[in-house]
């Protein structure tokens, strides 16, 4: 199992649009970046989505996956089941979206994200804009017949990876294998 820990997003569309799942990690010095991505083009079969991600919690240290129920609920049920219940986050994208793009756009003009160059994540930005509104900028499409889901499961996943998820909320942590009395300590 690779030790970094990640943190998921995940955006779902289906039918004409398509699916993306981000994982971002966050080094020791407050840097962000773009650990791995997967897009799904349409049609969506969404539990191939699942099949994915349960894929990444069994390979990765994940210490949240963030998503909106909208479109994903029935699936996350098999991550219940699964035992992964406490990574999941719930984020509405109709009031949790200046929240998370004002995540992207902040690091992102700070310098504090880093991505690896890949042509297809790069279109779906060219496609994607930031709108302001009165409470801050907002993820939206330039055209609707064009695909952002990437930028919108990054958005989300860099947002999770801020929330200063620790080893007590990572899937690897066991309370009975790794807390310790401060008296048994050498």
């Amino acid at each position: 199992m690779n030790k970094v820990p990640i943190t998921l997003g995940i955006d779902i569309g289906f039918r004409r649009d398509s699916a993306a799942v981000v994982a971002v990690s966050r080094q020791s010095n407050d840097f962000y970046y773009r650990f791995g991505h997967r897009i799904w083009e349409p049609p969506v079969h969404i539990p191939h989505v699942t099949d994915f991600v349960l894929k990444c919690l069994n390979r990765f240290r994940v210490v949240g996956i963030y998503f909106d129920p909208f479109q994903y609920i029935s699936e996350t049920q098999r991550l219940v089941d699964a035992g992964y219940e406490q990574l999941l986050h719930e984020v509405n994208q109709n009031t949790g979206s200046v929240q998370f793009s004002n995540c992207l756009h902040g690091t992102i003009q700070r310098g504090d994200f880093y991505v690896y160059a890949d042509p297809t994540v790069r279109g779906q930005y060219s496609w994607a804009n930031a709108e302001s509104t009165e409470r801050g900028w907002r993820i939206v499409k330039r055209k609707q017949t064009r695909c952002i889901d990437v930028v919108v499961a990054e958005a989300m996943a860099l947002h999770g990876a801020m929330q200063h998820h620790d080893h007590l909320q990572a899937q690897s942590y066991d309370e009975v294998i790794h807390a310790a009395d401060l008296e048994d300590l050498p």
